[in-house]
């Protein structure tokens, strides 16, 4: 059997962990342009009460737990019922509805719970005559010949 030696597999691990923390870093960025897209379009849209308004907020902040809501305005827009563009006439009625603006911030606290997340793995084995070591030994291994093979 193969001796590998020590020092090799921790500066491998430590070379997988920062390859899959460069691409956590670039794929999160890649998220964020997308989460000011979403909050761009959910800007435009208009709510009925001040109370969907806020709901459609949380709804947004729960499906986006990288997130966190900096701070929420909620504004009233008046526009023509029969849609007409220009100033109403005294005496007009208006619709009246609900925009929001709401300010976004990255959540620290569950970046970093993923980010501790990326380098763990779980290996199993049917073979209960192998000592732990010697299972991650052979695992690593084979990782480290699988990748000098495929380049």
């Amino acid at each position: 059997m193969m001796e590998e030696c020590p020092i090799l597999n921790i500066h491998f691990m430590r070379l997988w962990r920062e390859c899959k923390l460069m691409t956590f870093e670039k794929r999160l960025k890649k998220a964020f342009k997308k989460y000011r897209i979403e909050i761009k379009e959910l800007k435009k849209e208009e709510f009925a009460c001040e109370e969907d308004a806020e709901k459609a907020v949380q709804r947004w902040i729960k499906k986006h737990p990288r997130c966190l809501l900096e701070s929420l305005d909620i504004s009233t827009v008046s526009c023509r019922v029969n849609g007409k563009r220009g100033r109403p006439k005294k005496g007009e009625e208006l619709k009246t509805s609900y925009v929001v603006n709401p300010k976004i911030i990255p959540n620290e606290t569950f970046i970093q719970k993923e980010k501790e997340k990326l380098g763990k793995f779980i290996r199993a084995t049917n073979d209960l005559s192998l000592d732990p070591e010697q299972f991650l030994n052979i695992t690593k291994t084979k990782i480290m010949l699988s990748e000098v093979l495929d380049s």
